[in-house]
């Protein structure tokens, strides 16, 4: 969540600047995926060993979509130049971060805090 944060505040930076998105943000975005991949076999991995989620369809729809919005940012902001592509990025990450919220609320059944 803090990553995608970070990056979020990254993007706003540039699309304050009127920069498009760089190179090196499109591989910082790439990372965060990995990380999400990581964490999407450990959830199904504990899931597969009998420790299932409160909710088991509202938590695979939200990993299902927390998976595909890094792949979908890229594609969006590499196919806006100039400043939207940033400020879409910064908001789609800004959403992300809330997804994972979400996720792990879903996975215990209450409120993280």
């Amino acid at each position: 969540m803090y990553a995608a944060l970070v990056l979020a505040a990254i993007f706003v930076v540039l699309a304050i600047a009127k920069k498009s998105v760089p190179t090196w943000a499109m591989v910082l975005l790439g990372v965060l995926e990995l990380g999400l991949l990581v964490v999407a076999v450990q959830c199904l991995r504990t899931w597969s060993q009998g420790t299932p989620p409160a909710e088991p369809f509202v938590f695979v729809c939200y990993l299902v979509v927390c998976l595909l919005l890094p792949p979908g940012m890229i594609v969006w902001a590499k196919g806006e130049p100039g400043r939207w592509g940033s400020g879409a990025a910064a908001v789609a990450c800004v959403v992300l971060a809330v997804l994972i919220i979400r996720v792990t609320q879903v996975w215990v059944g209450g409120i993280v805090q």
